[in-house]
This record gives C-alpha cells, structure tokens and sequence, in this order.
C-alpha cells in the first residue's frame, strides 16, 4: 500500500507497527507546521476576537481549520485501517474523530460566563480521553485478526504474495 493510500483512504487493513509509525509521522509533520505559524495566534476563543479586531487575518483562521481537519481526516483513516483489522467497522474511528472535533470545537466556544459552556466542553473532554485510551488500547496494543475478513487479507499474516493486491 502507498503512503498516500495508508494516510487518506480509510479502505483496507494496517498492522499495530504500521499505525504506530504513521500516527507519530503525522503527528511530527502537524506540530512543524502548526507550533511556528499557528501556535502564536490559537488561543481558542480568544482568536475570534482577535480576527474581529482584524488582528489575526481570516486567511490564517481558513488555513488552520484546513490543517486541523486535514489531520483528524488522516487520524480517521488510520484509525479506520487498524480496526479493520481488529473486524470492526470504521464507524468506531468516526466517533473517536467525532468527539476530537467537538473538543477543538469547544475550545472556540466563546464563554459567556454562565458555566454551560464550560461544563459541557469538560464533559466532552473527559468522554474525548475515555474513547482515546480505548482506541490506544485497542489499536495500539491488540493484535489485529489473522484470518482475511471483510476488509481485506491480513496485513501481517499474508502467505502468498498474490494476496497482497
């Protein structure tokens, strides 16, 4: 499989070893990009008072969204890989994607001083680490299945060459 293939389609299957390696590549490859250009000026809420003020400018704001959803997509599909391998659908990556993205969400909430915002953004942030240390357990520490299943042959144990493709 392509690099390419493993990072953005979530079809097919991904070894332990595999999802370790692109997860951290991805993750590196974010944090060069987003701590120079974008660390300085992401303060949550506080960046959309800084783009009303004309401080930060709305390019910088449609470039940020567009790197953190282009991350979270590539976490989708790696998630997505290494359940397929485990024989669970890719909707678990879904949900785990789902409330990673409500989370950072959240942190642009502007806070109103009521307590809501506040109680719901720690609800979701404590539901977001639950889901997260399930996933890591799961797809960073289970084997995934032996046997070729609806997703594909298995990545680790392929016997003839032809069942790679």
């Amino acid at each position: 499989m392509k690099v390419w293939q493993v990072l953005f389609s979530p079809k097919g299957r991904i070894r332990r070893r595999d999802w370790w390696i692109y997860s951290f590549g991805a993750a590196i490859v974010f944090l060069v990009i987003y701590v120079p250009v974008f660390a300085p000026i992401d303060q949550g809420a506080l960046l959309i008072s800084l783009v009303r003020y004309g401080q930060v400018s709305l390019a910088m704001v449609i470039a940020l969204a567009i790197l953190i959803l282009t991350m979270q997509y590539v976490q989708f599909c790696l998630l997505a890989k290494r359940w397929h391998d485990r024989n669970r659908p890719a909707a678990f990556a879904a949900i785990i994607v789902g409330f990673s993205l409500f989370d950072i969400f959240m942190s642009y909430v502007p806070r109103d001083g009521s307590g809501h915002a506040e109680l719901l953004s720690k609800l979701v942030h404590i539901a977001l680490i639950v889901v997260d240390v399930w996933a890591l357990v799961e797809c960073g520490g289970l084997d995934g299945m032996k046997e070729t299943n609806q997703y594909g042959p298995s990545p680790k144990y392929i016997t003839q060459q032809s069942d790679v493709f």
